[in-house]
């Protein structure tokens, strides 16, 4: 476990000193450094997500959508 960590780790740190942007170049890079690193195969599927960050919609929002439906 400790050692699927550190790969874990690593890799993360990797993609992110890469500063890779595009979602399917992550997804694949993540892939290959777990691989690199020794693991037969991902623990666990990375989720991987992009676009901008948007503000918490105000409870007057949640009303209107829920009163919509």
């Amino acid at each position: 476990m400790r050692e699927a960590g550190r790969i874990s780790g690593n890799a993360i740190n990797e993609v992110i000193r890469r500063g890779l942007r595009s979602e399917r170049e992550i997804e694949a890079t993540l892939a290959w450094l777990f691989r690199m690193g020794g693991c037969d195969e991902s623990a666990y599927v990375p989720v991987v997500a992009g676009g901008q960050v948007r503000p918490r919609p105000t409870p007057d929002q949640i009303v209107a959508v829920e009163s919509a439906n």
